[in-house]
């Protein structure tokens, strides 16, 4: 027992050690160590590959994407569950969290400093969205004050069809975006700034194929580059 007057040191239990001058064999692992692993995942840079060739199994579109259609490689905040910035984009996406904190404004920021892309964007369009619309729509607010970039929101989504994460394979998620995305040419940039490249901002690239669509069409209205931004991505 721990309060016996007559029990003799073990040697062997942390106190004991302690008694002995010896380091405890067990330590806390300190309060930081969780912030630092947080803030570790925060500063990693998650790419986005584009997709190069349409989904088989349909008659329309089919085969390669022409190089001049495709998205360049993009940019994700986080990745679906991490615990880096993953929380607080499932909060907003959610409706959990309704403000975008200034720190998720400066981790975005981040990301733009850090992306080596050949030629800044010099607009942003934001992805038309259903559901999460209103986030979007505040980031490309918000990061195109701190860039001095315009925002055109130039696409727009049409159609009842289901959503992305509800559709079985990829062929059907590729079917549930072709031909329900279009532009609206009252909010395009001119034409010299359209022919530049443009920063597409989105909530999540889980199969890519919102993204590949978006990018074939701004591309088929004259924009330069589209260069993918979301909060999220697998």
């Amino acid at each position: 027992l721990l309060d016996d007057a007559e029990a003799a040191d073990c040697g062997r239990c942390d106190l004991c050690l302690e008694r002995s001058g010896k380091p405890p064999r067990w330590t806390a692992a300190p309060s930081s160590g969780a912030d630092a692993a947080r803030d570790h995942l925060r500063g990693v840079d998650v790419t986005i590959e584009p997709r190069r060739q349409w989904a088989t199994g349909l008659d329309e579109p089919k085969g390669k994407i022409k190089p001049e259609r495709q998205p360049r490689v993009g940019r994700a905040l986080s990745r679906i569950g991490d615990g880096g910035w993953g929380p607080e984009v499932a909060g907003l996406l959610d409706r959990s969290i309704t403000d975008i904190s200034p720190d998720v404004i400066n981790g975005i920021v981040g990301i733009l400093r850090r992306w080596d892309w050949e030629q800044r964007p010099g607009w942003i369009c934001p992805m038309p969205s259903r559901r999460h619309a209103a986030v979007i729509d505040a980031i490309a607010a918000e990061v195109g004050k701190l860039g001095k970039l315009p925002v055109h929101p130039c696409l727009t989504h049409s159609g009842d069809g289901g959503f992305q994460a509800d559709q079985s394979n990829s062929a059907f998620q590729l079917s549930n975006v072709w031909g329900r995305l279009s532009i609206d040419r009252a909010h395009l940039p001119d034409e010299q700034l359209r022919s530049g490249p443009v920063l597409l901002i989105d909530d999540s690239a889980d199969s890519r194929w919102t993204i590949t669509v978006a990018a074939h069409v701004l591309q088929g209205a004259g924009t330069g580059p589209v260069l993918p931004f979301v909060l999220q991505s697998r």
